[in-house]
């Protein structure tokens, strides 16, 4: 059966409001059962049966109807019986999950139609506070005062009816528009909870303020300073308001006011597009009172708003009225807005004054640090309580004298163009091999868009602070208490700072923790990078004002910053660790320092008779000889592991491929088998198992090359040719060379070695993953890689050079030492250990004046277990 309306057919809709006289029904339902229960039904007022049933003869016994009880979808017939009184429709009348819960003031309603057969049909159920609320909100809001007899019964196309229909969802199909209605509190939304705390909500304003040109901005605290009570005044000097700019734009939520005024009088870059800064008052404080003297119009604008009274979960956000007066302004009246915020809603006096603390280094940073603009101040004033945290905001003195200094720009082609400033050094430029360096991320230019940087890292060891401590005259605590405050690297967007949920969203301390001799950690660096909308569209802020959104461009922007520090890292590096002198590089390499031999052939010659010294002195150089032993065992296990891992993703990558083919070729054979017979199924399967038989040579081989790696036959040196192992190397990162479009030229021939093939594996993996990387830097078209391998009258030379940037000539002699890389993510280990490795077959591994190529050469010298042709 149809509940719709039908033509012909007429349809009433009862509304009923249950009283607690009727609710012992329910009551005695619940305690006896239903069997047991005294009253059985619901009664109806005899009005409203016989408007609904003004054709039939009430003075029968009874009317049935065709009644469903719509939460549970029974239809079942049930008489209508005349009473005293009333009529009661008798039955089951509140059933399924609704019955439990029902109480005084909850709704029964009943949908009635019938046609020309005069049958009548009946829907019903229940509203419930509990079951229910928001639908039984609105029927009390919207017909209780139709209700005044407790029951009513409306003609079908009256709106009340339709509503009804529409609340307990029976409405009929229909059709229209609406606009959006927001409630009231959208303004707590877009205030209190969407701006994350009320030291945000204050740089909002501020930056609503240079927006107007103000070049100073007051604010003043009037104590008490406690949740419900005091007041902050923010006031400036700049453009003020008109009531046109009021009522049309500072009114307007979302306002697209300054995505159209992009630029302001002063040629500034307006800092706020979303159009809900404004809101960030409702944050601060219950209370608003806005004066504003226009430059323009030289007329004053004075307004006020509550916003406790947009907490009103029941009111539209129409529905509440702001009122506002213009008048001409006093004489000498200065252009500006003064905004102020009364019932504050934090405690700003608590944990003392920690909130103050919080303001004042944001606001050192609101606006760059390291470059103070001449046309924008901030002043704090304070109750005299709290007078340490009031004045000008200013950065601390320190941040004026660097250890270390860079500063410059990425181009939106990559291209960094830098000046770096070190202790006892001239200004200087960056440059590598007679180049700019360049960033490029996977071989191309990061998406993020140009931005420009400056770094300023100190040392903070208590030798490293007295200087300046003594210049300052201040206390090392107090030096390293402001650089904690203003440390971390700051994003700007047209000079204003985007407030990131974590200080550390470059990961420095992390990196630290992987070369702690060479990174600089997150509290060493205080620095700043600027974008602009223009430039930078794809860098968004989120609209909690705490970050920017996760997108591949900020991925790339990030990955850029960190290259762009890494030379920083470099040139502080330099500085701290002299070039070590020609005569401590020898082929032993970094264990060459550990020796012990020279030690006791001295005790040897100047105690020659004394026996036990001798005993203690042979017995200590073999347990000192076997621990370097052990420790360059464990160095070798560890650097092996580090390359097995930078080659996990290569050998997923070429090890997905073919088994993949291998399981299609499984499955189409199975279905092959199902279909085909004779001669037919033997050709589909003999082809399925070529190409099962192909995708494992492939999967075997890619096994065979990084077996080496596993460490399962180290220390068996077995004979080879050079020519095999550097083409196993090679193709281990195979992929990488495809994506990055490199021109590679392998030696031929069939030179003899007999070595551990892993060992010689790792030493050449290093020295291709330096060459791939530093490859990635030049254009696509430019980049070759090209591996020579020579006889000598010694053994034999492997040359790998590439036509990347070079090796810059102020960090050659630093290369090799542990823990010194130019790369970002570099731990500084690779070439030490290839140097080691070399080291092992009396070689050695150097870095060539000039190479075949245009880059970088590495000359890897064998001059132990080399065979012949």
């Amino acid at each position: 059966m149809a509940d719709t309306k039908s033509d012909g057919e007429d349809t009433f809709v009862v509304l009923r409001a249950l009283r607690a006289s009727e609710l012992g029904w329910f009551a005695s339902v619940r305690k006896q059962g239903r069997e047991q229960a005294r009253q059985r039904g619901l009664n109806f007022n005899s009005d409203v049966m016989d408007k609904i049933f003004s054709e039939k003869d009430l003075a029968q016994d009874g009317i049935s109807v065709f009644a469903r009880h719509f939460p549970d979808g029974k239809f079942e017939e049930r008489p209508i019986r005349r009473q005293q009184k009333n009529w009661r429709l008798v039955g089951d009348c509140v059933d399924g999950p609704g019955l439990e819960n029902v109480a005084e003031g909850d709704f029964f309603w009943a949908r009635f139609s019938h046609g020309a057969d005069g049958v009548p049909h009946m829907i019903w159920g229940v509203v419930t506070k509990s079951a229910a609320s928001s639908v039984h909100k609105l029927i009390r809001k919207e017909m209780e005062a139709e209700l005044a007899d407790g029951m009513v019964a409306w003609e079908g196309d009256s709106p009340f009816a339709k509503r009804v229909s529409e609340l307990v969802g029976i409405a009929d199909a229909r059709s229209g528009s609406q606009a959006f209605r927001p409630r009231a509190r959208i303004i707590r939304t877009l205030g209190r909870e969407l701006i994350a705390n009320e030291v945000v909500a204050l740089q909002e304003l501020i930056k609503n303020a240079y927006d107007a040109d103000a070049r100073s901005v007051k604010i003043t605290f009037v104590a008490p300073l406690t949740p419900g009570v005091g007041e902050i005044i923010v006031e400036d000097d700049g453009n003020g308001m008109t009531l046109d700019t009021l009522q049309n734009s500072w009114m307007e939520p979302a306002t697209t006011y300054k995505v159209v005024n992009q630029k302001s009088r002063l040629n500034r870059r307006v800092t706020g597009e979303k159009g809900i800064g404004r809101f960030a008052s409702a944050r601060i404080g219950r209370k608003l009172e806005l004066t504003s003297v226009s430059r323009e119009s030289g007329r004053m604008v004075e307004a006020n708003f509550n916003w406790g009274a947009f907490d009103n979960d029941d009111r539209f956000l129409d529905e509440i009225r702001c009122d506002w007066e213009e008048r001409s302004a006093p004489a000498n009246s200065k252009s500006g807005t003064r905004l102020l915020l009364r019932e504050l809603n934090d405690d700003w006096e608590k944990d003392e004054g920690a909130a103050f603390v919080r303001l004042n280094a944001a606001l050192a940073r609101l606006v760059s640090p390291l470059s103070q603009p001449d046309d924008f101040r901030i002043e704090i004033i304070t109750p005299p309580d709290l007078s340490q945290h009031q004045g000008e905001v200013r950065p601390p003195a320190i941040l004026g004298r660097p250890h270390y200094w860079l500063t410059g720009d990425v181009g939106r082609d990559g291209t960094i163009d830098a000046l770096y400033y070190g202790p006892d050094e001239d200004l200087r430029q960056i440059l590598e091999g007679d180049k700019r360096p360049v960033i490029r991320l996977d071989g191309n230019a990061p998406r993020c868009g140009p931005f420009s940087f400056e770094f300023r890292v100190w040392d903070r060891g208590k030798e490293d602070l007295d200087e300046d401590a003594e210049a300052l005259g201040a206390s090392i605590r107090d030096i390293r208490r402001d650089l904690d405050a203003a440390s971390g690297i700051s994003i700007y967007r047209d000079r204003f700072r985007i407030l990131l949920p974590d200080t550390d969203w470059l990961g420095l301390d992390l990196r630290r923790v992987n070369n702690p001799t060479l990174r600089v950690s997150n509290n060493q660096v205080v620095g700043v990078v600027s974008i602009s909308r223009d430039g930078n569209p794809s860098l968004l802020d989120q609209s909690s004002r705490q970050g920017i959104i996760d997108t591949p461009e900020f991925g790339d922007f990030q990955l850029a910053v960190r290259e762009v520090i890494s030379k920083l890292e470099t040139q502080r590096a330099i500085a701290r660790q002299p070039a070590p002198r020609s005569a401590e590089r020898d082929s032993k390499g970094i264990f060459g320092k550990l020796e012990i031999v020279p030690l006791r052939d001295y005790i040897k010659a100047r105690y020659p008779k004394d026996a036990e010294l001798l005993k203690t002195l042979e017995e200590t150089t073999r347990q000192f000889t076997e621990g370097v032993t052990e420790v360059k065992r464990v160095v070798a296990r560890y650097q092996r592991l580090a390359t097995l891992g930078r080659l996990v993703d290569g050998v997923l990558h070429d090890g997905r491929t073919p088994l993949s083919a291998i399981a299609n070729a499984a499955r189409f054979g199975r279905r092959d088998i199902s279909k085909a017979s004779g001669d037919e199924l033997r050709g589909l399967v003999e082809r399925r198992f070529s190409v099962i038989e192909e995708q494992s040579q492939r999967l075997f081989d890619l096994f065979r090359r990084i077996e080496p790696f596993s460490g399962r036959k180290r220390g068996r040196p077995r004979e080879t040719t050079m020519e095999e192992i550097i083409s196993k190397t090679v193709g281990l990162a195979s992929e990488k060379i495809e994506a990055l479009g490199v021109l590679v030229t392998l030696p031929k021939g069939e030179t003899k070695v007999t070595v551990d093939e892993s060992e010689m594996q790792m030493l050449f993996f290093n020295l291709l993953d330096n060459a791939l990387y530093w490859l990635g830097k030049v254009p696509e078209g430019k980049r070759q890689l090209q591996v020579d391998v020579e006889r000598t009258a010694r053994g034999l030379n492997v040359i790998v050079a590439d036509s990347g940037p070079g090796v810059p000539q102020d960090i050659r002699d630093h290369i090799f030492g542990p823990y010194f890389s130019a790369r970002p993510e570099g731990i500084g280990l690779g070439l030490t250990l290839a140097g080691e490795l070399a080291a092992e077959y009396d070689g050695e591994l150097v870095l060539l004046e000039n190479g075949p190529l245009d880059g970088a050469a590495f000359q890897v010298s064998i001059n132990r277990r080399v065979g012949e042709n």
